[in-house]
């Protein structure tokens, strides 16, 4: 090890008096917040301690020491090759190597030897390996599934657009997901294109849960920056375990997903056969991710699920400023087009859809199929459940503050429970500030903000669409189709004077009226602050939420 006297004379070889012969000093053990720490000397190169089937990433041009815990005289060997160096313990990898190569060494002392595989890693600069082609992103991935030590985390940044045709597609194969990420992969605007995976789980699954994306799992991960264009498809075989299906991550707990747009199409599919109880998940962005943070992101592609869809996520997530304009399908269950079912009393806002967001059997909503707090966020696509709720923000449950919807609504059940709603379907909580002017149907009831009110209240709203049922029922109006408890109208407008349905339970209504259109237009000031006047006619002279002007 080295040592320096009196901070200007180096010492690199220090020896001890072992029962008369002279041992060099590769280690010492210092006192380090009162626990015993051991410490390994370098000169101007690593020391790197190794064990059996070690794994080491270093990128070309490297030299560096290895070494066996409480082992000396460590010397190392290779077969013949270009691509390294040797010289005793002292390891260099080649200016010529080829980046990803994996080559293994043979370290050894006087008593033990292991296997340690160098593999040869992308340069590096700004503290992140450089990733100009499918090679060198194959290369990230095999030094991250392989936990290999190295000199950047996992820290990587797309150098240029990059086509993985030649490592996966249908007659290469699939790509191999990155399996345990939490460095930082940076895009810097760039482009992936051509992933392809067409997977089933029983061939690709961990603990029989079956992961498919760009990434599997991310964890303290920061995902940003870029486009991903190609397919991904997960199938269940038989099992009965979970599906984690999305573009660029399929599981993601305490990761930051900023600025990416997904424009592949995602599927997460299941036989006739296999179990109903089991959880599918399918996002454009992430599968599942139910602690994860999203901004900026944007769907463009398919996303059809057994269970849980969403444009940007199937499940979970908080979300800043996100767009779906992709189609959004759940086979059995929520379809959203930001999440499929979302929750934990988070605020979701700035977000938008105008895809088409259909549930063959539960949920449909333009935002999120169920649950969330939701503010400022808007629906321009058709939303459809064939069998449950309907809404153009949320499909069920909720809290929403400054939304509107101009798409249509259509819940198609022939249920008790199908309610069509222009802002919520089938509302849990508060809706307040916001309007809609889509056209809702509903089967069992329909509202132009809510289809049934559950509780709570609805204040500061309006509706101008128009509205209808299609059983032989009257729960329908132009605020609330049908309320399951009492509840308030507070400060609502509409252009019919039926505010809501005739077999509600009690409404109490306070400054409620239905009023002219032209005089409708002229009650931004009653609406409140939230409100303000449409100046440049972007909603047919109707008043329009502030934040739509900024």
């Amino acid at each position: 090890m080295a040592i320096y006297i009196n901070n200007t004379k180096k010492v690199t070889n220090m020896l001890v008096n072992v029962n008369g012969q002279k041992k060099k000093i590769v280690s010492a053990w210092v006192n380090r917040d009162g626990v015993p720490a051991k410490v390994f000397g370098s000169d101007h190169n690593y020391m790197i301690p190794v064990t059996a089937n070690s794994y080491i990433a270093k990128s070309r041009g490297k030299s560096f020491k290895l070494t066996i815990p409480d082992k000396e005289e460590i010397s190392c060997t290779a077969t013949a090759n270009d691509h390294i160096s040797l010289s005793g313990n002292m390891v260099t990898v080649s200016q010529n190597a080829a980046v990803g190569s994996v080559i293994p060494v043979r370290v050894s002392s006087d008593s033990v030897s292991y296997t340690v595989n160098i593999i040869v890693a992308p340069d590096i600069s700004k503290n992140s390996y450089e990733i100009y082609d499918s090679n060198d992103l194959v290369t990230l991935r095999t030094i991250v599934n392989h936990s290999a030590m190295n000199d950047v985390s996992q820290n990587a940044r797309l150098m240029n657009d990059i086509d993985l045709s030649d490592v996966c597609s249908p007659t290469a194969g699939n790509w191999i997901i990155i399996s345990e990420y939490h460095g930082i992969f940076d895009g810097q605007g760039h482009t992936i294109n051509h992933l392809y995976m067409d997977v089933t789980g029983a061939n690709y699954a961990e603990n029989y849960e079956t992961y498919v994306g760009l990434f599997g799992k991310t964890n303290g991960a920061t995902i940003k920056n870029a486009t991903l264009n190609g397919s991904v498809t997960g199938r269940s075989g038989s099992t009965s375990k979970n599906m984690y299906v999305g573009g660029f991550c399929a599981y993601s707990t305490n990761t930051k997903l900023e600025n990416l747009i997904n424009n592949a199409s995602v599927y997460a599919l299941y036989p006739s056969s296999a179990s109903i109880a089991a959880p599918f998940y399918a996002g454009g962005i992430c599968g599942y991710s139910p602690s994860a943070e999203y901004t900026g992101c944007t769907n463009n592609g398919i996303v059809q699920g057994k269970r849980y869809s969403g444009g940007i996520c199937g499940y979970g997530g908080h979300f800043m400023n996100c767009h779906n304009t992709g189609k959004i399908q759940s086979l059995i269950g929520d379809a959203g087009g930001i999440g499929g079912r979302n929750g934990g009393g988070i605020w979701t806002t700035g977000c938008a859809n105008t895809g088409t967001i259909i549930a063959n059997s539960g949920y449909a909503g333009g935002i999120f199929a169920s649950g969330s707090y939701v503010s400022q966020c808007h629906n321009w696509g058709s939303i459809s459940s064939s069998r449950q709720s309907a809404g153009g923000i949320i499909g069920s449950g909720g809290r929403i503050d400054e939304c509107y919807n101009n798409g249509e609504i259509t819940a198609s059940g022939q249920s008790s429970a199908s309610y069509a709603g222009g802002i919520v379907g089938s509302a849990l909580n508060e809706v307040k500030n916001s309007y809609n002017t889509g056209n809702v149907t509903g089967y069992h009831a329909a509202g132009g903000i809510t289809g049934c009110q559950q509780t709570a209240y609805v204040s500061n709203c309006y509706s101008i669409g128009n509205y209808k049922v299609n059983d032989s029922g009257n729960a329908y109006g132009s605020i609330i189709g049908y309320s399951m408890n009492s509840c308030q109208l507070i400060n609502c407008y509409a252009l019919t004077s039926r505010l809501h349905g005739g077999n509600a339970y009690a409404v109490t209504k306070t400054n409620c009226e239905s009023v002219s259109e032209s005089i409708l237009k002229t009650y931004a000031h009653k609406l409140g602050d939230k409100f303000t006047d449409d100046a440049h006619g972007i909603n047919g002279g109707f008043p329009i939420l502030a934040f739509q002007t900024t």
